[in-house]
């Protein structure tokens, strides 16, 4: 194993111990609960394949950590297409498999595919060159073509990642407060409930990436809320909890809070993953879960962790007003 590895598991292996009373034998999951002899490894907060995000890492179980890879990859492929243009999508084959793109003619889907043109080679110099461009063949009924020189079809992409986006943000925003907390956050009322929808979604999760897929969105139609997109008007304040231990504390309007919005960053895009504060604020919590409420009053804060404890929470004296749009964003109206 690892040594890195290894001096990690000691460490929440002490970290569980403190927590609970209790030995380990090999490693307990933070998702499962599980203390098995299975493969470990290191579990990245956010996925590796994310460019320009933090590269923090817990000991985690191989298995676990598989059954969320589906719906990372999924995230990455529509982050990687984003903005890219349809020359740029049609040329490189990577982009091309995951946008997964349809072609139209007058409205209606025919088939097609792509057909790379082949190497070109300098007489002169020997040299083989690739080219990138390919030949894009689309099989179009003969009786509706009128003008074969004039011919328009139309390169669509349909995509909804808003599942793959939503179970990412939930894993990653549970293993950010398991790395800044440890078993004390994993034990408590907000980390039990939100270990208990991961550990379903595992318990839940079939072989076939597609299958996974169709889990996260029934799991997303649940509980879309759980999962905020955050829009910004300026520069973003937050880098994600997981490196700034920056977080959204969510307000009543007596200015109680009964809700933790722990920001997840992918790349450009941020999340709000609300937890519970305690129990005793699990009605008001549950309240805007359900979608009754068109905006949430939040305060910016700041965790303040010792040893994987908590030792005080820093919150700014400014309230901010998060407006629920259609799309289910979160813009920051700063006072």
């Amino acid at each position: 194993m690892n040594q890195q590895l290894a001096t990690r598991i000691k460490i929440f292996n002490e970290d569980y111990l403190q927590a609970t009373g209790r030995l380990v034998t090999n490693f307990v999951c933070p998702i499962t609960l599980l203390d098995e002899p299975v493969e470990l490894i290191k579990g990245h907060v956010v996925s590796q394949s994310l460019k320009n995000c933090s590269r923090v890492w817990v000991p985690q179980r191989k298995d676990v950590d598989g059954a969320f890879s589906s719906v990372e990859s999924d995230l990455q492929g529509a982050i990687d297409v984003r903005g890219r243009t349809t020359d740029e999508i049609v040329t490189d084959k990577k982009l091309y498999q995951l946008a997964n793109p349809k072609i139209e003619f007058q409205g209606k889907e025919v088939k097609h595919r792509i057909k790379a043109v082949k190497e070109q080679t300098n007489s002169e110099t020997t040299e083989s060159k690739s080219n990138s461009e390919v030949d894009l063949i689309a099989y179009l009924p003969k009786d509706e073509v009128k003008d074969a020189n004039h011919i328009d079809v139309a390169l669509v992409i349909e995509r909804d990642d808003c599942a793959a986006a939503f179970v990412s943000a939930l894993q990653a925003a549970h293993l950010t407060m398991f790395h800044l907390l440890g078993y004390y956050y994993v034990f408590s009322y907000s980390g039990n409930r939100l270990r208990t929808i991961l550990n379903d979604y595992f318990a839940k999760a079939p072989n076939k990436k597609r299958e996974r897929i169709a889990l996260a969105k029934e799991m997303h139609r649940k509980l879309m809320r759980m999962s905020i997109p955050l829009v910004f008007p300026g520069d973003p304040i937050f880098s994600g909890t997981v490196a700034d231990k920056k977080f959204l504390m969510i307000i009543d309007e007596s200015g109680r809070d009964y809700a933790w919005g722990i920001i997840v960053r992918f790349k450009d895009d941020y999340f709000a993953v609300p937890l519970p504060v305690s129990d005793e604020t699990a009605e008001q919590y549950d309240l805007m879960m359900t979608g009754s409420l068109e905006q949430l009053l939040v305060r910016p804060a700041h965790l303040d962790i010792e040893n994987r404890r908590l030792k005080d929470v820093a919150v700014a004296a400014e309230i901010s007003t998060l407006q629920f749009i259609e799309n289910g964003s979160l813009p920051m109206d700063q006072p």
